[in-house]
């Protein structure tokens, strides 16, 4: 019976909102390693630009969400979950990142590769927090 009323709650109110979230995160993801494919690897610099304006449509989604859940529960509230600074940190430094990446003229300087291990790092605790959800 419990269970049935979680099964109810998921089909009802949440699954389709982690699909949408999970899939753009994967696009964000496989973005992502494009842009490390084609700016780090292949030192191809044409599609830098497209690049960085596909990473930043992509975390736009998870602002939107966050802002939202942060109005509906309140800063404090919100605050008080340690999972929502990885949030917090998964926007803040993909915005930074992909105007960094887009606007310095040195792209291969170590600390345009830091940041982009650092977004690295938190797109798999991201991936992981996805794959916990489902």
């Amino acid at each position: 019976m419990v269970q049935d009323f979680y099964e109810f709650q998921w089909n009802l109110y949440a699954k389709h909102i982690h699909y949408l979230g999970a899939t753009i995160h994967l696009v964000y993801c496989i973005v992502f390693v494009i842009y490390v494919n084609q700016i780090y690897l292949d030192k191809d610099f044409h599609v830098r630009l497209y690049l960085c304006w596909a990473m930043l449509i992509c975390i736009m989604y998870p602002l939107c969400y966050d802002t939202m859940q942060m109005f509906k529960c309140g800063l404090l509230e919100y605050l008080s979950d340690p999972w929502n600074y990885i949030d917090l940190a998964h926007i803040w430094v993909g915005i930074a990142n992909a105007f960094v990446q887009r606007f310095n003229p040195d792209i291969l300087s170590m600390s345009n590769t830091f940041l982009m291990v650092i977004v690295a790092l938190i797109l798999m605790v991201k991936t992981f927090f996805f794959l916990r959800i489902f």
